[in-house]
Parts: C-alpha cells; sequence; structure tokens
C-alpha cells in the first residue's frame, strides 16, 4: 500500500501506523493526530540513539525541556536544523497535551504543519542510516474527506454539506490562461523548468495569476504567492526543502502588512505580529 510513510515499512512497521494514523486523525480528531506525531518524533530520536551505539535508557532521565534531542546535538549526530524541527514538534506536541479544550479541529493547522516536519525528519533518518536516496522527498497533504463529499455532491446537482467547505479541483491543464474563457470558473496550472527550478503558476478562470510557487529538486524551495482576482497580492510564505521557514505575510488589498508570523523547521517560531491597515501593530499572539 503506498503513501508519504509507506517507506517506512523496511524499518518499522509500528512507526508507520504512528504516521498512518497521525494522517487519518488529521481532519476528525486533530488532538490525537498531534498526540501521534509527537510520539512518532520520539520513536525516531530513539532509533538515531540505537543507530549511534548510544544506550538510550542511560540517557531517558534527562528527557526533559527535550535534552534528549539537544544531547544529539552535542554529541554531532545531528545538526541545528534537525534539532529545531524535533524541537517544534515536541512544543506543539506539549500544547495539545496541556491543552483545556482539546476540540476535534483546534490543533488541525498545526498538525498541518507538523506532518510535513517528520515526513522530512523520516526521509534524513532513511538517508543518514539506510543509504536510500530513492525516497520521495514531496509529501502530500492529505485532502480533507468532508470536502470531497462536498464537491462530489455538488457534481450531482445536491447541496454541500457546508457551504465553507467547498473545493473547486482544477479541471484543465493549458499552456496559457487565454485558452480558456472567461466565463469558466476553474484555475490553471503550468510549470515552467528552469535550471531544475520548477515554478508552478495558477490562474484564474479570467486569466488571472492566482498563485506561483517555486520547487527546487522536487522540494518547496522559495517563496509561494497568492493574489486575488484584481492581482494584488494575498499572502506570501517562505520554504526551505519543503518546510516553512522564514515568515510568511498577509496582506491588505492595499498591500500593507495583515499579519507576519516566523517559521522555523515548518513549525512556528516566534510571536505572530497582526496589524491595523495603517501599520501600527494591532494584536501580538505567542
Amino acid at each position: 500500500m503506498g503513501g508519504n510513510f509507506s517507506f517506512l515499512s523496511d524499518l518499522d512497521d509500528n512507526i508507520k501506523k504512528l504516521a498512518d494514523f497521525a494522517e487519518l486523525y488529521l481532519y476528525s480528531d486533530s488532538h490525537s493526530c498531534m498526540f501521534k506525531i509527537g510520539l512518532f518524533a520520539e520513536v525516531l530520536v530513539k532509533k538515531i540513539y540505537l543507530e549511534e551505539g548510544l544506550k538510550y535508557k542511560k540517557y531517558e532521565q534527562y528527557d526533559k525541556r527535550g535534552e534528549l534531542i539537544k544531547i544529539l546535538l552535542k554529541k554531532g549526530y545531528i545538526d541545528e536544523e534537525i534539532e529545531q524541527m524535533f524541537l517544534n514538534v515536541r512544543h506543539q506536541r506539549n500544547k495539545a497535551a496541556h491543552s483545556e479544550d482539546p476540540g476535534p479541529q483546534k490543533f488541525t493547522q498545526a498538525c498541518k504543519a507538523c506532518l510535513p516536519v517528520i515526513h522530512f525528519l523520516a526521509v534524513w533518518f532513511h538517508r543518514k542510516y539506510r543509504d536510500k536516496s530513492d525516497i520521495p522527498a514531496e509529501y502530500i497533504l492529505p485532502q480533507n474527506p468532508n470536502k470531497k463529499n462536498s464537491y462530489e455532491k455538488r457534481k450531482r446537482g445536491l447541496p454541500a454539506v457546508n457551504a465553507e467547505e467547498e473545493i473547486s479541483p482544477i479541471q484543465e491543464i493549458a499552456k496559457s490562461p487565454q485558452e480558456v474563457s472567461d466565463t469558466k470558473p476553474i484555475a490553471l496550472k503550468i510549470k515552467k523548468e528552469l535550471d531544475g527550478t520548477s515554478v508552478e503558476r495558477e490562474f484564474y478562470g479570467n486569466g488571472a495569476l492566482k498563485s506561483e510557487t517555486t520547487y527546487k529538486d522536487g522540494f518547496l524551495e522559495g517563496f509561494s504567492r497568492a493574489y486575488d482576482e484584481d492581482g494584488n497580492l494575498v499572502s506570501e510564505i517562505e520554504f526551505k526543502q519543503n518546510l516553512q521557514n522564514g515568515v510568511e505575510k498577509g496582506f491588505y488589498p492595499g498591500g500593507g502588512a495583515e499579519f507576519v508570523t516566523p517559521y522555523r523547521g515548518g513549525c512556528r517560531h516566534g510571536v505572530m505580529l497582526h496589524y491595523y491597515e495603517n501599520g501600527k501593530v494591532r494584536e501580538e499572539t505567542p
């Protein structure tokens, strides 16, 4: 059976099941999803100890505030970027554990951010300790089954389950947006290869640019920008090796920043700032 984590079968079927269940719970029970993600990361840390010949039980007593992870960094078995990914996942798991209101969708966005992180860590582990470079590096986020059902119902002329969950999958591929009538409410995608870099562009039915995203060797690399139908920049997200690294920005129609969120290793890292249209800070979210 295929899937984002199918390559883990030859490592440990139990750790693969953790990842599979995390994806399964993503939209129905994000609280459980985050626990599976956190446990996956913990098991992977333990496997690094075993691979490096370290006695895990000897260090287990230090597993406070991520000390087990920091020990691996100090000994040179992981670098700072990998350390930060593990610590970010641990932080998100702890937030879920101490939440007073663990609603089924409360941690969905955090899970969406952390699933690509543990996938990256799993790929990194295989390449480092199993010498396997042919593992697909791209992570494909599972679709929300509720959105799919909503679209299928609309196709059959039935009312959607929730109007806010409706989706319009891309229905046509064209070389240029002009090949499609302006009256068709669809989006188009084209790719242009530039020296190993793939720039993916998506268009509105009227030909206006909807989004553009840069890839490098199969990874999200650089900026992903989204626009409204009038050509105004709506959002800008920075990626490094398939993970959010840098700053995510949302914009007002006039061009000013609406919010700015720092990311590192695929997870939020720092204070999120919200702005008024005049540029003054409206709110800070830790």
